[in-house]
């Protein structure tokens, strides 16, 4: 259950991210993925933090590529 919810915190803050910054351009500078991904490690330790940041770190960097 606590991998679901992780899951679809990371995916609500990707899709957080690359919709605001194609909707709004002054929020580029405001990291949601980073947001989550401090906030898993802080509630859950370090290694869920680790996880996390592997999990979501390509696919943010993808996007944040693609839309520059």
């Amino acid at each position: 259950m606590k991998l679901a919810l992780n899951l679809v915190a990371l995916a609500a803050a990707l899709a957080l991210q690359t919709t605001l910054t194609r909707l709004v351009p002054q929020t580029g500078a405001i990291d949601f993925v980073l947001i989550v991904v401090v906030y898993l490690s802080l509630s859950f330790g370090p290694t869920t933090g680790i996880v996390a940041g592997t999990v979501a770190g390509p696919p943010a960097a993808a996007f944040r590529r693609s839309s520059s």
